[in-house]
């Protein structure tokens, strides 16, 4: 279920770009049973937790992953210059340095990833049923239709989690264009899905996975 949602916002935020529509269904009917204030307040902050914990989440994604192909492409292109069987024994360690620090980054981010998790839930844990089970009560924040069958606001974090994860890989891999060539030389294979498991290993596991092999 989890790599379904996920993909079809991969595949959404793909189309986004390119046509500048938004997410979500319009136009949503007036609920049977309209929130009173107090209701009203709380799914407000849900929402607003929720926008903040993913900005913040897909900001420290994007940080740290391009920390570790910054120092990819620098060490390949000094490679590029120097590399040489006298000085192959001092590339191979400052591989070794690359890849330590990268792993450093990647648990930054997993632990980015449990406390964008743990804030979701803890602000919108009181409001669940009204944002995403009650069918009396209209669908206040657009998520029952998109999410439709999540039923959890742990499952609705764990989405948001591989949301934030999987956007800032997108525009990561856009920008470091050497992303595939770096995998191939310093983790040793060419294909996305194992580079992506190398980092997302460090994620925390409710944090859903992406997948780009749609």
């Amino acid at each position: 279920m989890t790599r379904s949602f996920l993909s079809r916002f991969v595949v959404a935020l793909v189309s986004l770009s390119a046509t500048g529509c938004f997410f979500g269904s319009a136009p949503i009917p007036a609920p049977n049973l309209p929130l009173d204030p107090g209701e009203q307040r709380q799914v407000l902050s849900c929402q607003k937790r929720i926008n903040t914990a993913v900005r913040q989440l897909q900001g420290v994604t994007t940080k740290q992953l391009s920390r570790c192909l910054g120092m990819g492409l620098d060490l390949v292109l000094d490679e590029e210059r120097e590399l040489t069987t006298a000085t192959l024994p001092d590339f191979f360690d400052r591989r070794d340095r690359v890849r330590e620090r990268c792993s450093d980054f990647f648990d930054v981010i997993g632990r980015a990833s449990t406390r964008m998790i743990d804030d979701v839930i803890g602000k919108c844990a009181p409001v669940e049923s009204l944002v995403l089970t009650d069918p009396s009560r209209g669908d206040p924040m657009g998520l029952k239709s998109f999410y439709n069958p999540i039923s959890t606001v742990e499952e609705l974090a764990a989405e948001y989690c591989g949301a934030a994860t999987a956007s800032a890989e997108v525009l990561v891999s856009s920008v470091y264009m050497r992303t595939a060539d770096l995998a191939w030389r310093y983790y040793g294979t060419d294909e996305e899905e194992d580079l992506r498991s190398t980092w997302q290993a460090s994620l925390d596991p409710r944090c859903a996975r992406m997948s780009l092999n749609l």
